[in-house]
C-alpha cells in the first residue's frame, strides 16, 4: 500500500514506517500493545485513512516508527434513528455512513474532503463539516490504552442512560483523545442530525472588493438566527482550485425551516445583502458547476459528488493523490468573524504568494457568529523549485498569520504546537506531557504533531 510509506501530497519530510500494522479487531489491537509492552520495538504511530491531505497524508513527523493503520476496522456497529446515534468503527468512510442515511430522518455531518476518507479519524483531529466542528458531534470514543486495556470514555450506548450525555459526571475525559496520542481510537459514538423539513442552499456570487461587508453582514445573519450550518465563501483562486465553471467569490448559505419561515429568512438575507448587489445563481448553472453542485450535496450529508472536488484539486483520484496529484498544503487558521480580520489575513496570504508560482485559495467557514475557519490552499507542482517555493511561502504567511492573532487549530506533521502556541501564558502543553508520562510510562505511542510522548 503505497500511500502507508510516508510520501505526501503535500511534500513534507518523510519517512518509511519500519513496521505496517493492520489490525482487523478491537482484540488485535489490544494483542499489539501488549506485544509492545512485553518488548523493545519502535514506537507506534496512529492512522486512519491516511488521507489527511495538506497536513501531510499518513507521514509520519519523526523518524524511527511502526504505523497502525485502522481501515480495516471498518464496521458500522449501530444506526439509531430515533435517539440520534451512530457507532462507527476508526476505518468507516464518510461514504459508508453517508449511504446508509439517504432517505432516512438524519444525516452525518460531512467534510468537503474525500468520502473516503476516516470519520473518526477527522474528529481525532477536530476537523469542520458543513455543519459545525466535528468535535461537537463526538458523544464517546472506544480506546486502547498503551498497557492494552480497552474500554470507553464518554457517553457509549447500552452501558446506562438512554440520553446522551458526552459529558459524564465529575471531569470529562472524553478530549483527551483529540489531538492526542494517548491510545488508539478504534470506534466512536457520533451525533446524527435530525433533517429539517426543509433545507435551502442559497448559492450566490459577489464582486471583489465587498469580502468585508460580506463578512459582517453575515456575522449578523448568524447572530439572529436567519442562517443554519457553516456558510461558506470561496474566493476566485479557491473557486478556480476545486473546479468551479467560474472563478468567482462564491457563497454558499444553508437556509432551514418550514416554507414559510425558509422564505422570510431568504428575504432578509436578501435585503442586508443589499448594497453589494449579491447575484443569485440560478439552480441549472449550481447543477452544473461540479464544485456548487457537490458542496450543495454536503450540506445534506451527501458525498457521492466528494470525488470530483478531489480530482479537480490534486488532480488524481483519492487513492492516487499523494504518489501522483498536484501539491498541495493546508493552512489553517481560525480568526474573528470580522470584516476587517477575514480581509487582513486573506491579503497575508496574498502578499506571500508574491513572486512565485504558487496558487493559494482561501475559503472561508463560518462556524459561528464569532469566529471563522480560514481555510488556506497552496497549490504547488511538485517538482523541487515548486516545492521549496511552496513550502517557504508557507512557513512565512502562517508565521505572518500567527503574529497577527490568526493561529492554526490544526497542524501538519513537518510542524509541532510548539511552533504557534504560546508557550508563556499556557500550560496545556505541560498538562499534556505529565498526562502522557502517566498514560504511556513505557512510550508505546511516538510524539505527534500535538505532544511530546513523555517529555520530562
Amino acid at each position: 500500500m503505497n500511500r502507508l510509506q510516508g510520501m505526501n501530497v503535500s511534500e513534507f519530510p518523510a519517512v518509511q514506517p519500519g513496521t505496517v500494522f493492520e489490525p482487523e479487531n478491537v482484540a488485535a489491537v489490544q494483542e499489539l500493545l501488549k506485544a509492545h509492552n512485553a518488548s523493545i520495538n519502535l514506537p507506534l504511530r496512529v492512522v486512519s485513512s491516511g488521507y489527511n491531505w495538506g497536513l501531510g497524508s499518513a507521514s509520519s513527523p519523526t523518524p524511527n516508527t511502526d504505523l497502525v493503520h485502522l481501515h480495516r476496522l471498518n464496521k458500522i456497529r449501530i444506526i439509531d434513528l430515533e435517539r440520534g446515534f451512530a457507532v462507527v468503527e476508526a476505518g468507516v468512510t464518510q461514504d459508508q455512513l453517508s449511504a446508509e442515511l439517504q432517505g432516512t430522518s438524519r444525516f452525518l455531518n460531512c467534510t468537503a474532503s474525500s468520502g473516503q476518507t476516516s470519520i473518526v479519524g477527522n474528529m481525532m483531529d477536530r476537523g469542520v463539516g458543513l455543519h459545525g466542528q466535528r468535535t461537537h458531534d463526538l458523544l464517546g470514543v472506544e480506546v486502547v490504552l498503551p498497557d492494552g486495556t480497552a474500554g470507553t470514555v464518554g457517553w457509549w450506548p447500552n452501558v446506562g442512560s438512554l440520553a446522551a450525555n458526552r459529558w459524564g459526571l465529575g471531569p470529562s475525559s472524553l478530549h483527551l483523545f483529540t489531538q492526542s496520542n494517548f491510545a488508539v481510537v478504534t470506534a466512536a459514538t457520533i451525533s446524527l442530525r435530525p433533517r429539517p423539513s426543509r433545507r435551502e442552499i442559497v448559492t450566490f456570487t459577489v464582486d471583489p472588493g465587498t469580502m468585508e461587508t460580506v463578512v459582517d453582514q453575515l456575522r449578523t445573519l448568524v447572530g439572529d438566527g436567519i442562517l443554519s450550518g457553516v456558510t461558506k465563501i470561496y474566493d476566485e483562486e479557491s473557486s478556480s482550485l476545486y473546479g468551479a465553471r467560474e472563478a468567482r467569490i462564491a457563497i454558499h448559505a444553508c437556509i432551514d425551516g418550514p416554507e414559510q419561515i425558509a422564505q422570510a429568512k431568504i428575504s432578509e438575507l436578501w435585503r442586508r445583502l443589499g448594497s453589494i448587489q449579491p447575484q443569485r445563481v440560478p439552480a441549472s448553472k449550481v447543477n452544473d458547476d461540479p464544485l456548487m453542485s457537490a458542496v450543495i450535496s454536503l450540506y445534506d450529508g451527501d458525498t457521492s459528488n466528494s470525488e470530483t472536488i478531489v480530482r479537480n484539486a490534486l488532480n488524481a483520484s483519492t487513492q492516487g493523490a499523494d504518489k501522483h496529484g498536484t501539491g498541495w498544503i493546508f493552512a489553517l487558521p481560525f480568526l474573528p468573524m470580522h470584516g476587517r480580520d477575514v480581509v487582513k489575513a486573506i491579503e497575508i496570504v496574498r502578499q506571500s504568494i508574491v513572486g512565485t508560482n504558487v496558487r493559494a485559495g482561501t475559503t472561508v467557514n463560518v462556524l459561528d457568529h464569532d469566529t471563522v475557519d480560514l481555510v488556506v490552499a497552496l497549490s504547488f507542482q511538485r517538482d523541487e523549485t515548486g516545492s521549496n517555493d511552496a513550502h517557504q511561502v508557507f512557513d512565512r504567511m502562517v508565521s505572518k498569520l500567527v503574529d497577527s492573532g490568526y493561529v492554526p487549530y490544526r497542524v501538519d506533521t513537518g510542524h509541532t504546537r510548539e511552533d504557534y502556541a504560546d508557550q508563556g501564558r499556557s500550560i496545556d502543553a505541560l498538562l499534556a506531557q505529565r498526562i502522557s508520562r502517566v498514560i504511556d510510562p513505557t512510550r508505546v505511542f511516538a510524539s505527534n504533531r500535538y505532544v511530546t510522548a513523555g517529555a520530562e
